[in-house]
């Protein structure tokens, strides 16, 4: 028999939370993540100056953080391998990538999802291979159905689906492409470089399950990377051109920005704002049931990316934040939620009459 006192839950928990990170990560504070773009200067600075994480991940976290990387190493194993037969091979994953100094005089690194080759057939007969950079990215439950529908729980899609900027995945394959780019563009290996490349979503939520494929092409003239197409496979009706171009001279300037107080040790002003002021017109942007929970003061009305900070509590004691709405903010929190029901009942007539 195994010891009463054995769990192996307990040592993959061990794994999860102290395991060490075998991955090269360069120490340098001013060396850039790729999938940490939008990361706020305030945190990085906190890192760099070993300020204790006043909101550490708990098991739960680390779960979610780990669970789009399972799924995507599911797709590779399963799917991705078997791909050559259709005239599609995979030239290498995790593929190192990354600038010193050279990136408008900031720097950085990160590791490609996958480096992959379309067959192309030639007139003579002889088939070439067009290299293409893809980048997986997976979203489950709630996130799923936020990509591609206009609310959470509608059965209606989005006017525009565009790729995400808001969390940096465009903006990282972009930086991948100027990357291989740069690494191909003078190679006797290569009869052109690269400069395709296509951000690959994988859905899953109750009744969806689907990829989500954004084509994009990386503009050496502009360093900038154009993102041209939408297809989905299984959701015909959603497939478009679409026109979303970002400009990587925007990354190296906020990375510049932040770097000034990575070098000189000192504390960054926040990228994000934790507690709106209950005049900010973003408030109007916010779904009714947050504004419901911010009326009994169980949320705080902010941007996202500081829900899930390692130090939004450190940060708002140190920027003495009040996380608790007074009763007179109450009262204009309120009126927005009369404004959200007007607005309901307005969509709702609109829709009527057309009818």
């Amino acid at each position: 028999m195994i010891s009463k006192n054995f769990s192996i839950g307990k040592k993959i928990n061990n794994v999860l939370q102290n395991f060490p990170s075998l991955r090269f990560r360069d120490r340098d504070v001013c060396i850039h993540d790729a999938s940490g773009v939008i990361k706020c200067g305030r945190a990085l600075s906190y890192k760099a100056l070993g300020v204790e994480q006043s909101n550490p991940i708990d098991n739960l976290g680390h779960f979610r953080m780990r669970f789009g990387s399972w799924i995507e190493r599911g797709i590779q194993y399963e799917l991705m391998s078997k791909l050559p037969m259709l005239g599609i091979v995979t030239l290498s994953t995790q593929g190192s990538a990354g600038e010193h100094g050279t990136f408008y005089g900031t720097s950085w690194h990160g590791f490609r999802d996958y480096d992959m080759g379309f067959a192309q057939v030639k007139q003579d007969g002889s088939t070439s291979y067009k290299p293409v950079i893809i980048e997986l990215k997976t979203k489950v439950g709630i996130g799923a159905n936020f990509m591609i529908k206009k609310t959470a729980w509608s059965k209606f899609y989005k006017d525009e689906i565009l790729p995400d900027t808001e969390w940096g995945y465009a903006q990282q394959l972009g930086l991948y492409l100027r990357d291989a780019y740069i690494k191909t563009k003078d190679n006797s290996k290569f009869s052109q470089p690269i400069t395709d490349g296509i951000l690959l979503y994988f859905l899953y939520v109750d009744k969806l399950a689907v990829f989500l494929e954004f084509y994009a092409e990386y503009k050496p003239e502009t360093d900038s990377t154009h993102y041209y197409r939408l297809h989905c496979e299984q959701i015909p009706e959603i497939c478009k051109d679409i026109d979303l171009t970002v400009n990587l001279k925007d990354i190296a300037d906020n990375w510049a920005k932040q770097d000034v107080y990575l070098k000189a040790g000192k504390l960054a002003p926040p990228d994000y704002c934790r507690k709106y002021d209950v005049t900010d017109e973003r408030i109007e942007d916010e779904p009714e049931y947050k504004l419901k929970m911010a009326v009994k003061n169980e949320v705080v009305l902010g941007d996202t990316h500081c829900q899930y900070c390692e130090y939004k509590d450190r940060c708002s004691q140190d920027l003495k934040l009040d996380l608790k709405y007074k009763a007179s903010e109450v009262k204009i929190l309120r009126s927005y939620l009369t404004r959200e029901t007007k607005k309901k009942g307005r969509e709702y007539a609109k829709k009527k009459n057309q009818k």
